[in-house]
């Protein structure tokens, strides 16, 4: 509503604008639902699954992978799960891999220091306390760092960044065993 004068009377007028480009504005502003633990599990799990298929190799095209990413996102995601695109996937995947790089970085920066004394959890501290420092926000993705962090496909990705971005984590050999989820119900297999 806008109050008008016209004449020297105050007249209400209702303004409206067309449906259309209400909608549109109220669609840009919308955000999606947020991820769970279990569903940054799976898309990892995803991830690590479809980006190591020897059938496929590592020939695949990106818009390629992440179709086949979201399809199995969708194959073992439970029923009450939201919907999420192909874009929603890539999207948070994303945010994982770059908050985890960094905080894969602080945790090497602080094993670099050599701290006496000091235990695995202690060193995790430091490099959280260092990532809320540079970062400006705490590192609250240990879920996605614990399943990543001794995956040979990870180790593969944290070589391939350009040396001044190399970061390295915290690793200890693991078996090549690539289900995140230690739930039956889910297989692995493609």
């Amino acid at each position: 509503m806008a109050r008008v004068l016209h004449d020297n009377v105050e007249v209400e007028v209702e303004v409206t604008q067309p449906e259309g480009q209400v909608r549109a504005r109220t669609k840009l502003s919308q955000r999606g639902v947020s991820f769970t633990v279990e569903e940054d599990n799976l898309l990892i799990s995803g991830w690590l699954n479809i980006s190591i298929d020897v059938i496929r190799g590592t020939d695949q095209k990106s818009t390629q992978l992440w179709i086949r990413i979201h399809d199995y996102f969708n194959t073992y995601k439970k029923l009450n799960w939201p919907e999420h695109s192909v874009g929603s996937l890539t999207n948070r995947w994303s945010t994982i891999q770059k908050a985890t790089n960094k905080f894969c970085g602080c945790l090497a920066q602080v094993e670099s220091m050599h701290p006496s004394g000091t235990n695995e959890q202690d060193k995790i501290d430091k490099a959280k306390a260092l990532y809320r420092s540079t970062q400006k926000s705490n590192y609250n993705l240990d879920h996605c760092w614990n399943l990543l962090r001794h995956q040979p496909k990870w180790q593969v990705h944290m070589d391939n960044l350009p040396t001044k971005r190399k970061t390295g984590c915290s690793t200890v050999p693991a078996a090549n065993v690539i289900d995140v989820e230690k739930n039956e119900s889910m297989s692995t297999n493609l």
